[in-house]
């Protein structure tokens, strides 16, 4: 994509802080309604996982995602 511009940033992490990284596979996940999951479920799901270890916080970011698919194909 030679024509996208790209950004620098920062930002500062205290002890026991998290970085959640994702595809658009998880937001854009769609149940048979096409309605997306969205930025907000997932961040709702971020925040009832806090504290928990990297491998819970994800296994619960894709439980959530399939949860709202509820079968819808993928």
């Amino acid at each position: 994509m030679p024509d996208c511009q790209y950004g620098r940033a920062g930002i500062a992490l205290a002890p026991l802080d998290v970085v959640v990284m994702y595809t658009d596979g998880i937001s854009e996940a769609m149940n048979r309604w096409l309605e997306e999951c969205g930025e907000k479920c997932l961040m709702e799901v971020i925040r009832e996982t806090e504290g928990s270890s990297a491998e819970k916080i994800i296994a619960r970011i894709m439980q959530a995602a399939n949860e709202f698919a509820d079968g819808a194909p993928k």
